[in-house]
């Protein structure tokens, strides 16, 4: 299929990564700055925060799409993209709810939407995974000889 031909491309992914490496710096900008709420400022931090989201929302579209249903939830990466984007949406919707501040900061989590796009990232991930095991038994036996 065309459209998937061209989501699993290299071009579209690098792209894609650094949209969401950009929307990752730029929450942390917005986080440590803390704008006041109606500042022009936070204007311009909610504007390209609504753009990213649509964005996301736009390829997380045309993922499911290119992909359908079985395919699409058959990898659990585009399950995490799918709550992700959800979350991001949800905090835009309701930005006048008490409380949603920590619901929009789970928007951060669309950094480890890299993992995905990126198959080196996604190797690093899957080595650390495997030696997580062996380090935890290396640091039991070094607590338990050290006690």
């Amino acid at each position: 299929m065309p459209v998937e031909r061209a989501l699993d491309s290299a071009w579209f992914q690098r792209g894609l990564a650094l949209l969401i490496t950009v929307s990752f710096v730029l929450n942390i900008a917005q986080a440590e700055s803390l704008p006041p709420p109606g500042s022009p400022v936070s204007r311009v931090y909610e504007a390209l925060d609504t753009a990213f989201t649509a964005v996301f929302v736009a390829e997380l579209g045309l993922s499911l799409f290119a992909r359908w249903f079985a395919r699409f939830f058959g990898d659990p990466w585009n399950a995490f993209d799918l709550c992700v984007i959800v979350v991001s949406l949800a905090g835009l919707v309701n930005s006048g709810v008490p409380g949603i501040t920590a619901c929009r900061m789970l928007r951060i989590l669309r950094v480890f939407r890299l993992f995905n796009r990126l198959r080196t990232l996604r190797l690093i991930m899957r080595s650390l995974a495997e030696a997580a095991v062996p380090v935890g038994n290396a640091l039991a036996v070094v607590v338990l000889v050290a006690c």
